[in-house]
């Protein structure tokens, strides 16, 4: 029931929770603000990893590269399926996901952003 160190096995999995939800704090945080950061007018290929450091003032920089490069491999895809598309499929299939995203986040809150 006890670890060795006397903390209860259960305080010991909530530690982990908490250690494991920062990292993924960190990592929607660097979508966040490279989606921020390009509504704002940067491009994709501008944002590097300390500019995004200095949005979220967390994390390490090898945390924000590897999400920061996830994010922008998905943008490389989302950017030439919209140009491979008629402008209103690529509309609806925008509008869509969006719908979808909203309910997942209503389905799932602990994972919103």
């Amino acid at each position: 029931m006890f670890a060795a160190a006397g903390i209860p096995v259960v305080q010991r999995a909530f530690e982990q929770e908490v250690t494991m939800s920062r990292v993924s704090d960190t990592r929607i945080r660097t979508r966040e603000a490279a989606a921020r950061l390009v509504a704002a007018g940067r491009r994709p290929h501008e944002l590097t990893v300390d500019l995004i450091y200095a949005e979220i003032r967390q994390g390490s920089r090898t945390t924000i590269n590897d999400e920061l490069k996830l994010w922008k491999d998905e943008q490389a895809k989302v950017d030439a399926l919209s140009a491979a598309l008629p402008p209103s499929v690529a509309n609806a299939m925008m509008a869509a996901w969006a719908v979808a995203v909203e309910h997942g986040e209503k389905g799932f809150p602990y994972f919103s952003c």
